[in-house]
């Protein structure tokens, strides 16, 4: 389903998307996370962009890999490639205007789907991503983006908190059983280009390494 408001706004605003770029006319164009994060660039998209959602009242939760470092390494991981915020999309007009202040903050948007925004900003072109997580219905009380990611409860919005540089930032509810969902149980060791897949979960740490590191 898409997002109809947000949509309408998003193409109307940024003249010339063609579903994968948010111009046609002139850069950045996203071209797939290529290059490791520049730690200090991306630390201060983070806190600026979530500035911007706590400002609007926005449901959000740190996710993936970007969780995973500050949890684990309490710093974002270096050789990363972007940085991942999950957005329960329960207002779109509240997107909408997050949209417009990340852009008075000199974030560029370069790709907007249904499930998906990324922005980037900074010399090294640090990129972040929103997933849009919805309400799956019947209320189930739990909320989707990208299947391979799994779900995430409400709850995994607004009830956890995590102290990092200063702030305290919303997460999932229960880290740990999230990081075993998503990345194996092995999750305490660094993996170098470990893509989070909820069939990890089924993988001896031993196979998850053989597959991301050959």
């Amino acid at each position: 389903m898409r997002n109809p408001k947000l949509d309408t706004f998003l193409q109307f605003y940024y003249k010339g998307f063609d579903g994968k770029k948010a111009w046609s006319n002139r850069p950045p164009f996203y071209n797939g996370h290529p290059n490791a994060i520049n730690l200090e660039e991306s630390t201060n998209n983070l806190i600026d962009s979530l500035d911007v959602f706590i400002d609007l009242n926005i449901k959000y939760t740190l996710v993936l890999g970007t969780l995973l470092g500050i949890y684990r390494d309490g710093d974002l991981i270096k050789h990363d490639t972007d940085t991942d915020i999950a957005v329960w999309l329960d207002n779109e007009e509240s997107m909408i205007q997050a949209t417009l202040n990340l852009e008075s903050k000199g974030f560029l948007l370069t790709r907007f789907t249904e499930k998906i925004i990324t922005f980037l900003r900074g010399e090294n072109g640090d990129y972040i991503d929103f997933y849009l997580y919805k309400d799956e219905g019947a209320g189930s009380g739990l909320l989707t983006a990208f299947e391979e990611y799994g779900t995430l409860e409400k709850s995994d919005f607004s009830e956890a908190l995590i102290e990092w540089k200063g702030h305290r930032f919303s997460c999932v509810e229960n880290p740990e059983e999230y990081f075993n969902k998503i990345y194996g149980t092995g999750w305490r060791e660094p993996v170098i280009n470990l893509h989070a897949d909820i069939n990890n979960d089924s993988c001896t740490f031993e196979q998850i390494k053989e597959r991301y590191n050959g």
